[in-house]
Formats: structure tokens, C-alpha cells, sequence
């Protein structure tokens, strides 16, 4: 697996506020080395396309964890995105900005903020990016699936409202409360990841009981942080794959409906 990155298939990286920008300052690229970022000035999103013949018009925003003090860029975000654009998904890595990094000035708002200008954004240049407006939802892992959850909960408006909402290993999945306007949800915890495996059952019988649309799947022998490796197990491999048909058995996944 993992990704080797080439002036070709160099994925394109937008700022989501240019206009705070100092005169000449451009994106500096996704990392093929790094596996942690931090010191996020200027969030941005890095952009995965599928190809045309692959494309299913849905798109995701990909929130990698690292405890709201760094960002693991590589194995949470850019192998994700690699990935899920070869399903034929669009995919776009957020670089947010971080609320507990030492020596920083961010709180919380601002990291969901950076969310729901990247839900805007990605409505605003559907048609660009070849993407169904009414198809775009989120991927959060660990505290970036905290982001996630508070963003699903507290929408602005109907413009930064996720059409779905995938929780992988999130650290805190009791953040998402079950309400009439909750988006369908798609749970994955690893076994051995305690207590988050136990919350993440709590969140998905709330979620039944209430009646709502909601997967949960636990890879068994596994803990936190898997993401996707080249090392990973075929049990935990194939999640990306499980997601996929999930979005594809929601009744708005068929050609001409609206969720």
C-alpha cells in the first residue's frame, strides 16, 4: 500500500481561509513522510478524486486524530483518502487546527469551524469536483472523530449538516447524542480498545433504540490507532471496503434520490 507521491498524482491542497494569508504564501503539500503534523496555522484540504469511471458522486472529509495536540497526518489521512478515492469515493484530508497543542492560541470552536467551512466549500464546488452535494459526510478517527461528532450535533444550517458520519476508534463516541436530525452513522472500534469499544456499543443501541440508521462493527484482537497500515491485518483491512457498501445500501445512495 502506502502512498508515493509523484508531481502526477500529487493530490491538489486548497487553504479554507485565503484570505488570511500573508502575500505569496501557498499549501505546503502533503507529507509522504510524515506521520505527524502539527502547528497549524492555515487549515487546509487535500483533495483525492476518483476516477470518472469509478466515481459514486459521494464525498468524504477525513479528520485524522492525534489527541487535538498533532494531526497523524499519514495513516489517518492520506492513505485514507488514497484509498477511498480508489473505491470511488472523493476524498479531501483536513489539516484543522489544533484546540490542546502547547504554545497555540486555538480552542475548539475553531477546529469545528474548520469542519464546516470544508462541508461549504466542498457544497460550493460540487459540480467542479464532480461530487453530489447531498452525498458528503465525514470520517473521523480518535479526537478527529470528536470533531465529527460535535460538528454532526450543531450544524449551522442545512449547508454544514453531514449527509453521513463514520466514527473510527473516536475517543470520546458518547459526544454524538441521538436526535431526529442525526445523520446515518457507521461505528468501527477495535475490541481491545477500552473503553472506547464499550462506549461505542453504548452510542450504536442509542442509536437503535431511537430508531435511527447506524452500523457498528468491532474488529476482534485489535486496540486503537490502526487507521490504515501496510502492516494491518486482512480482518482490519478491509473496513474502507465495509464502509463503502454500507453508504451504497442508504436509500439516498440510489441514482436520483435525496437523503
Amino acid at each position: 500500500m502506502g502512498i508515493k507521491l509523484t508531481a502526477r498524482n500529487r493530490p491538489e491542497e486548497i487553504y479554507l481561509y485565503p484570505e488570511k494569508l500573508t502575500k505569496g504564501q501557498r499549501p505546503s503539500g502533503p507529507h509522504s513522510k510524515k506521520q505527524v503534523i502539527k502547528n497549524i496555522q492555515h487549515p487546509t484540504l487535500s483533495i483525492w478524486l476518483p476516477q470518472e469511471v469509478l466515481n459514486t458522486g459521494m464525498a468524504i472529509i477525513i479528520a485524522p486524530g492525534g489527541g487535538h495536540r498533532q494531526l497523524w497526518i499519514r495513516h489517518e489521512g492520506h492513505e485514507v483518502a488514497q484509498t477511498f478515492s480508489k473505491l470511488g469515493i472523493a476524498s479531501f484530508v483536513l489539516k484543522y487546527r489544533l484546540s490542546q497543542e502547547q504554545e497555540q492560541n486555538h480552542c475548539l470552536e475553531d477546529s469545528i469551524a474548520d469542519m464546516k467551512k470544508s462541508i461549504r466549500i466542498l457544497r460550493q464546488n460540487a459540480e467542479r469536483w464532480k461530487i453530489d452535494p447531498h452525498r458528503i459526510g465525514l470520517i473521523g478517527f480518535s479526537a478527529g472523530g470528536d470533531l465529527a461528532s460535535l460538528t454532526a450535533m450543531d450544524p449551522d444550517d442545512e449547508s454544514t449538516r453531514p449527509d453521513f458520519i463514520v466514527l473510527v476508534y473516536a475517543s470520546q463516541p458518547r459526544l454524538l447524542k441521538p436526535s431526529p436530525s442525526a445523520p446515518p452513522l457507521f461505528i468501527l472500534a477495535g475490541a481491545e480498545d477500552h473503553p472506547i469499544v464499550e462506549e461505542s456499543v453504548e452510542l450504536y443501541n442509542s442509536f437503535k433504540k431511537a430508531t435511527l440508521t447506524s452500523h457498528l462493527h468491532v474488529i476482534p484482537e485489535t486496540g486503537h490507532g490502526f487507521g490504515i497500515r501496510e502492516f494491518n491485518s486482512p480482518d482490519i483491512a478491509r473496513w474502507p471496503a465495509l464502509v463503502k457498501y454500507w453508504l451504497l445500501s442508504l436509500p439516498w445512495a440510489k441514482p436520483g434520490s435525496k437523503y
